[in-house]
């Protein structure tokens, strides 16, 4: 996936709070480092001020809170630049 990242094929990303084998700290590090323009939503299942810390240095984030309806995500990434098909 990160190889798919950092040479430009992915258009956004989208991903739990909850990753196995790495914490969203470290995948918004990780993104900073390589692609800061890349759309980033995460999926949390509460809302906390930690989220809110992870996501603070990343310009183009949104936290969304589940459920997850498809309208959520679609607004979510519109609002990011991001034309979901």
């Amino acid at each position: 996936v990160w190889q798919h990242i950092e040479q430009g094929e992915v258009d956004a990303v989208i991903a739990d709070m909850d990753l196995p084998g790495m914490s969203a700290a470290q995948l918004v590090r990780r993104l900073l480092e390589s692609r800061k323009d890349l759309p980033l939503v995460l999926v949390a299942d509460k809302e906390s001020t930690h989220d809110q810390f992870v996501l603070r240095d990343y310009p183009r984030a949104r936290c969304l809170l589940r459920p997850l309806p498809t309208k959520r995500v679609r607004e979510a990434l519109t609002g990011l630049g991001v034309k979901p098909i």
